[in-house]
Formats: structure tokens, sequence, C-alpha cells
């Protein structure tokens, strides 16, 4: 059976558009192709990775790989069992470096992924 289309519109920078036109008259793809493929390889790279992800709670100002919680929910957990969103705010006004966050890290090389901001309106509520 043959997969169902939903017709798009996306907005590219000018540089994006011709390096996709480019790609389209060299590979003799149409631009549409070369988006599906190319959204199919992040996410497949996505799930490769998933597998070797941990969070990691960062205090503000700490630069080292901080108390790592395995996901971002229990991060946030993490956070909230200790802190309370007061404390929270207070740290990340009086940071001078960066405030509250959670990182997510390569298990095996220790790079760093993503790195999310917390606030005290994220903490989960008991």
């Amino acid at each position: 059976m043959d997969e169902k289309y939903i017709p798009t519109n996306i907005r590219l920078t000018e540089e994006q558009y011709e390096k996709l036109r480019k790609e389209s008259f060299d590979t003799k793809k149409s631009q549409a192709e070369i988006i599906r493929e190319a959204l199919e390889m992040r996410w497949a790279q996505e799930e490769k990775e998933g597998k070797k992800m941990v969070y990691s709670v960062q205090k503000p100002d700490d630069y080292d790989n901080g108390t790592f919680c395995g996901t971002y929910e229990e991060c946030l957990a993490y956070i909230a069992k200790n802190y309370s969103p007061a404390e929270v705010d207070e740290d990340n006004e009086n940071a001078t470096e960066h405030g509250w966050q959670i990182a997510k890290i390569d298990e095996d090389t220790d790079f760093c992924h993503d790195v999310t901001p917390v606030t005290g309106d994220d903490l989960p509520t008991a």
C-alpha cells in the first residue's frame, strides 16, 4: 500500500533553499524526498543515541557532570525532592554563569548534546 503524503509548507533560509535546490538537481530527487530522507536520518540517529543518553542535574555555576538521574523527568523529580521552586528560582537569579539545568549526556563519550534550563515552574508538584 502506498504511503499517504500530506502537503505542507516550510520556511527555509535563502542559503538552505539554494543548497536544497542544488541537492535536488545533483541527485535527481525531489526536494520533498530529500527533506523526508533527512528527517528519517535524524530520527534514526536520535533513536540510536537515545539508548546511550543519560540526563544529569547541574547546579548553578557548576561545570562537573552533576548528578546523573536517568531520564529528564527523574532529574526534575530529584530537584523537586531536594529543593523548593523558590530556592531554584533564587539560585537562578544569583547565578553568574548558568542557573539550574539538565544536561543530556552521551553515556559513552561524556559529550553533552543538549542543556535545558530549569525554573521552579518546571518542577513537578507532589
